[in-house]
């Protein structure tokens, strides 16, 4: 299969002559067009990927690339757009980035067209389209699921999930989805990645464009390489649909959108198609601020019938993980020691253990050696000896095992909290009452309910409280995180992982009492996170801080610390989390900031919870309380 990629060229209207002097027929047809007012229908908006302006009046396409449209003003005008395309398909010379007629390079648009207005063969011959029924053959649709890997927090583009498109051909099933093809959407990004790629993702600086490739590909980079669960969910789409909306995929195989990572992202572009091949869904309506992966997933969910069956696919480490959780203490370090290759298989042969053990073991070494490689804690030569004796004492033994099923988490990710929140909280802060309204667009923290999200990890983005102090007439600013992440991995014998954190935003600086200026304030650390207990994590991380504000020697203090912290979670009873941190500013203003505090949260449904705090702080060298409850609501 060829990858969809994106050729960006001019767009190349109609010839003078076919402008100038239309046919009778296509006079004619453009006439029924306007009776039927059919560039005002779903379909043709869907196709076009028109949508409303947000203060202006009329649409405009999320399309960017030029060659898309047929009419020098298609991108905004959808009546433009139709009688330039109608027009077209009279032409049969090849034309546009691919070199065929506009019959072939929008097939789509010339599929419905022709079923909108019946056109008369005699009148307006069709052209034959032998590139595109070879694609579409091979292809071979039937149905469409949706597939979605779990958040990847060491890659800015898939901190939130991703989804893609797995088109099902005939006679595929369950042991054969893998030769299945897979439609993604991402932009295009040459060599960057991390910080740079955030940064310009934010602002539209990529192109972002289809392509299509094996699923197995896929499930080897998200399950095996970036060990990232796999959701499938598949649609209740006909095979007509399916078709349709691959013919679209096949107009804009040459095309390319802007990318931007809060809204026309991944899985936003992905329900156009959805709406190209069921306009009545209106998918993307529904979606104008900012897109999550995670939320497209539940409003597919939500649609009654969409969503027909739901497939749980582990990655390996989940998978090796569950295997490791049924061995006991003392296998688990036999395996350890067999990976390593500080154990042989001949020493374990040396042990009172049944055929059965022995066999689960050297298949549970071999497991966690390639894991091990492919994660790069070993050189991949290990597999070269190590992973040779492995497979070949397992060989000798002859004896069949089965890996046991990994059972699927109890919550999906459309299952899980929304992601928006906001809180209405009252409190007392170093001796003022207050009231404070708190808001968090996006996405997830420690304390929330965890079902659905990554453990140990939190995603906070425009994260602000406003507060209002009793006896004062004046609303102001607390602090706000523009973002704040923190990935807490506890180490096992899987992996030894560092848990990291970073949040920038700002905050208020208690110089006395009654004066608290703003400061801008950025952290970030990294450390070690374990796990002594089911539920539970305890973290130390080195921390450093620069804030930049008034009341500051220069203007600014940069200082480093320790930092500490305890996550419980106690189930439907809550979660709790303790955290300490010690901060020695020693550039700019020198001072120490001590901090240390406790938060309980409480879930009272899957949409509203009770949060209460307490809190310690010492600087400039003074110190005081903070200590309130909120009512929170998840939307």
């Amino acid at each position: 299969m060829v990858f969809l990629i994106p050729l960006i060229c001019p767009a190349l209207s109609l010839t003078p002559a076919s402008a100038a002097n239309p046919p009778p027929y296509a006079q004619q047809l453009i006439a029924q067009a306007r009776e039927k007012a059919l560039s005002s229908s779903p379909r043709w908006q869907a196709l076009l990927h028109y949508r409303s302006n947000l203060i202006t009046p009329g649409v405009t396409s999320e399309v960017d690339a030029v060659n898309f449209f047929l009419a020098a003003d298609g991108k905004t005008n959808p009546q433009a757009e139709l009688e330039a395309t109608l027009l077209a398909f009279f032409n049969p010379s090849p034309s546009g980035p691919g070199r065929q007629p506009a019959q072939c390079r929008f097939v789509a648009r010339y599929h419905w067209l022709k079923q909108a207005l019946n056109f008369d063969p005699a009148r307006l011959p069709e052209q034959p389209c032998h590139e595109f029924h070879d694609w579409i053959t091979a292809l071979d649709p039937q149905s469409v699921t949706l597939i979605f890997p779990t958040a990847y927090l060491n890659n800015p583009s898939s901190m939130f999930g991703h989804t893609l498109l797995r088109v099902d051909a005939k006679g595929q099933g369950d042991q054969t989805r893998l030769l299945a093809y897979a439609l993604n959407y991402a932009a295009v990004t040459g060599n960057d990645g991390g910080v740079l790629f955030a940064v310009k993702g934010i602002f539209g600086a990529y192109p972002g464009v289809f392509s299509i490739a094996p699923y197995y590909l896929r499930v080897r980079q998200y399950n095996d390489i970036e060990n990232r669960d796999i959701w499938e969910y598949q649609l209740n789409f006909s095979a007509a649909e399916v078709r349709f909306m691959l013919m679209h995929v096949w107009e804009l195989r040459h095309s390319y959108f802007d990318y931007f990572f809060f809204d026309e992202n991944c899985s936003y572009h992905l329900l156009g198609l959805l709406d190209v091949a069921r306009p009545s869904l209106e998918l993307t309506r529904q979606f104008r601020g900012w897109v999550i992966p995670s939320e497209t997933v539940r409003a597919l969910v939500m649609r009654a019938k969409l969503v027909k069956r739901v497939v749980y696919r582990p990655s390996r480490r989940t998978a090796l993980a569950y295997r490791m959780s049924r061995l006991a203490g003392a296998q688990r370090v036999t395996v350890s020691r067999l990976a390593n290759g500080t154990m042989t298989p001949g020493q374990l042969a040396l042990r009172q253990l049944s055929v059965a053990d022995r066999a689960n073991l050297l298949e549970i070494g071999y497991e966690l050696l390639n894991y091990k490689i492919v994660t790069r804690q070993i050189d991949k030569k290990a597999l070269d000896t190590v992973g040779y004796r492995l497979l070949a004492a397992r060989s000798a033994l002859g004896y069949r095992t089965d890996a046991p099923p990994v059972p699927e988490p109890a919550v999906r990710p459309d299952q899980g909290h929304p992601t928006a929140r906001v809180a209405l909280g009252y409190g007392n802060m170093d001796g003022h009452w207050y009231q404070a309204i708190k808001l968090r667009p996006a996405y997830h923290d420690l304390l929330d309910p965890p079902g659905g999200y990554v453990p140990g990890a939190q995603i906070k983005f425009l994260d602000f409280t406003l507060s209002h102090l009793a006896g004062s007439n004046t609303v102001r600013l607390e602090n706000a995180a523009v973002v704040d992440i923190v990935s807490l991995t506890p180490v096992s014998a899987l992996k030894y992982p560092v848990s990291w954190k970073i949040n920038a935003g700002v905050l208020r600086h208690h110089l006395t009492r009654n004066k608290n200026p703003m400061a801008m304030h950025i952290n970030g650390g990294a450390g070690v996170t374990w796990s002594p207990l089911q539920g539970a994590m305890v973290y130390g991380m080195l921390e450093g801080t620069l804030d930049a504000g008034d009341g500051l020697d220069g203007g600014y203090a940069l200082g480093i610390g320790p930092s500490l912290g305890v996550l419980a979670d106690f189930s439907r009873l809550g979660r709790a989390m303790a955290t300490a941190k010690l901060v020695r500013f020693g550039l700019g203003g020198q001072y120490t900031r001590a901090t240390a505090s406790m938060e309980y949260r409480v879930p009272l449904s899957g949409t509203a919870a009770v949060d209460v705090h307490f809190g310690r702080v010492r600087e400039f060298g003074r110190g005081w309380n903070d200590t309130g409850m909120a009512l929170q609501y998840y939307f």
